[in-house]
């Protein structure tokens, strides 16, 4: 195959890809969603740009550290230097997660930003609310690994700061459980190992996208990438099954609630995910070493879906369980995601 046939350019597919996430939070935030949750409850409401812009950047927040992870892995398994590119990545994370601090200071408040910023409130935010205090961590270790990608040893650097990014992940997921919910250790620890397998099996379909057009052997470190996707899979596939149960229920609350059919739509994007690995393992990768047309084609496709279902994971993490299903006034997402109405704003969303 011609090599032209070859996306030339991530931007080709990475249109797609960010369309396919936000066209997904966009559907499952207005089929479910906190929008009028606020007015039910005769509480404030902090406008639309809070509203609607929240779920938004935080999709964007999770990209950003996606992509972050999975440059620096693909820079490992394909043994090249990918600092400039982890900059970037870092940067936007690094400012997006400023940005969440803002609007969830503002759905915190039930205030637009510029009222909740004129209210004085950030600096305790930011040093006494958990979930002030996660993304301050994020913000900061974000920028800790564009500063670390000036370390020279190139090898180490790149292990070292990869650990940090997973690392970043975890404060927002940890700060976004209350104490008081059931199963509260349970939940917290599958929430953990669902976060770092999210991370870095997206992150690493995203690395090896960008990267292994111009790897001169990419065989070998696509098959050791293969084996860590399948145990990131069972790790997510477990985990979520256990956080979506423990904020479900019961089992006819899967169908019987908007937050059971969002788990079920994520549910679907898994079954769809293993497919694509599935095809991976059985033709694209062993092509590799005569065309890299097929894998890039089928990883582009598979990165959309793993795009939707991290838009499905944002506005489940804004749309509230079912009635009784969970700690009064609590809403967590299998996926990344925790809020606890206008007590406790939303954490992790991945």
């Amino acid at each position: 195959m011609a090599l032209r046939d070859i996306p030339a350019s991530p931007r080709r597919w990475a249109v797609g890809v960010l369309l396919a996430g936000l066209i997904a939070l966009l559907a499952a935030y207005w089929m479910g969603g906190d929008r009028g949750v606020a007015q039910a409850m005769g509480l404030p409401s902090p406008g639309l740009v809070t509203t609607w812009g929240l779920p938004v950047v935080r999709l964007l927040h999770d990209m950003c550290a996606i992509g972050t992870t999975g440059t620096l892995l693909a820079g490992l398994l394909l043994d090249r230097p990918v600092g400039r590119a982890a900059q970037r990545w870092a940067l936007g994370w690094a400012a997006t997660a400023a940005v969440t601090v803002l609007l969830t200071l503002s759905d915190f408040l039930g205030e637009p930003v510029p009222d909740a910023l004129r209210s004085g409130a950030l600096p305790t935010f930011l040093l006494h609310i958990p979930q002030g205090q996660a993304f301050l961590a994020v913000y900061g270790l974000a920028l800790a690994i564009v500063l670390g990608t000036f370390i020279p040893a190139v090898a180490v650097r790149q292990g070292l700061l990869l650990a940090l990014a997973i690392a970043a992940t975890l404060p927002p997921a940890y700060a976004g459980h209350s104490a008081s919910a059931a199963d509260h250790q349970l939940a917290i620890a599958s929430l953990m190992v669902h976060v770092a397998g999210v991370t870095l099996w997206v992150g690493g379909v995203f690395g090896l996208l960008v990267f292994v057009r111009a790897a001169g052997e990419p065989e070998r470190a696509v098959r050791r990438f293969s084996t860590l996707a399948l145990c990131c899979y069972a790790a997510v596939g477990l985990s979520g099954a256990l956080n979506a149960w423990i904020r479900l229920g019961a089992p006819d609350q899967l169908w019987r609630s908007t937050y059971g059919l969002l788990v079920l739509a994520k549910v679907a994007a898994l079954v769809a995910l293993a497919w694509f690995g599935n095809r991976h393992r059985r033709s694209t990768i062993a092509a590799l070493g005569r065309t890299r047309a097929p894998f890039l084609r089928l990883a582009a496709a598979e990165l959309a879906v793993m795009a939707a279902a991290l838009g499905l994971a944002v506005a489940l993490s804004r749309t509230p369980p079912p009635s009784g299903a969970h700690a009064a006034g609590q809403v967590c997402a299998p996926v990344f995601s925790c809020t606890k109405w206008r007590a406790e704003p939303a954490a992790e969303t991945i």
